[in-house]
């Protein structure tokens, strides 16, 4: 039985890397395909994650409309290139997108399930700077240089909060968040590791990646709905604000570029055409062998 048992547990190892092998090229036509046609702004050329600032006008009343288009981790020179952008074009309003922490007397007043969910949001931002760390990358917040005339224009983190609630969302699962909060990245080297080899693949082809992510979401109720949440009221919430900025004339909005199509779509509505496109370079795909991630060295290492 014993041999039986092991040739079975190999056949079904074998078929496993079989299909592998065979999904693999369809992998590689899809990415090509989506690189191609482009998502929410985003693309890969050359081994490099890039992201737009599009540039749009309104061809009746001349005001102008700066999308920058945003990853929130990156490298360094992404957001000083970024910076020196939004800095070229004095006299605009600037905009930008950001979900505020908590104030004590909003935090004092959340229910218990609000408690929860705010308590998925904290170990979700906490886990993204760990990734930062890990990377060698730099958060959207410390990159750019908010100057005080900026504007907020994106929900309070409470009103987020509530949404969630409301509905039974969470970002990350409450039986989840015990065993992640557990989980010490800055001590676990091996952890690391492989967290650089699965990010570095991630931004490699995060395109593809968006597409397949938002796909299998479709499936699911609640994730159709946290998607919502994050994105389209948001959106909603944006294009309130840039509407009323412009009545005082030209303005920068800085968001993810995942909210890029929704507001895009709300511009045109509202008559802007886009007149020029300049690409700004987030992530150089990084040479990580998943040997050593995983504790392997290569050989003569």
């Amino acid at each position: 039985m014993g041999v039986i048992s092991s040739l079975w547990s190999l056949l079904k190892s074998a078929a496993m890397l079989s299909g592998l092998a065979l999904l693999y090229p369809l992998w590689r036509l899809f990415v090509w395909m989506v690189n191609t046609v482009g998502v929410n702004g985003i693309r890969t050329v050359d081994g490099k994650l890039e992201t737009p600032a599009i540039f749009y006008e309104h061809p009746v009343t001349k005001r102008r409309v700066v999308f920058v288009a945003v990853i929130h981790m990156a490298e360094q020179e992404y957001y000083r290139k970024l910076q020196q952008l939004i800095d070229s074009l004095p006299g605009y309003t600037v905009l930008f997108e950001r979900v505020e922490k908590l104030s004590a007397e909003e935090e004092a007043g959340l229910t218990k399930k609000e408690r929860a969910v705010a308590g998925g949001c904290s170990l979700l931002f906490k886990y993204l700077e760990r990734v930062c760390d890990v990377m060698g990358l730099q958060h959207q917040k410390k990159g750019l240089s908010y100057d005080p005339a900026w504007i907020n224009t994106d929900l309070r983190m409470s009103q987020l909060i509530k949404a969630f609630a409301e509905h039974d969302l969470f970002l990350i699962k409450k039986e989840e968040q015990a065993a992640l909060a557990a989980v010490d990245l800055s001590r676990d080297k091996s952890a690391q590791l492989f967290l650089r080899w699965i990010i570095n693949k991630l931004f490699s082809q995060l395109p593809a990646f968006s597409v397949l992510f938002k796909a299998l979401a479709s499936f699911s109720k609640k994730k159709r709905l946290t998607e919502a949440l994050i994105l389209d009221v948001r959106n909603e919430v944006a294009v309130r604000g840039i509407k009323k900025h412009l009545a005082n004339g030209h303005v920068v909005t800085i968001w993810g570029a995942a909210h890029l199509r929704g507001i895009e779509e709300e511009l045109k509505v509202a008559g802007f055409q886009e007149v020029s496109r300049q690409w700004f370079t987030a992530y150089h795909t990084r040479d990580y062998s998943f040997l050593e991630c995983v504790g392997i060295r290569k050989s003569g290492a």
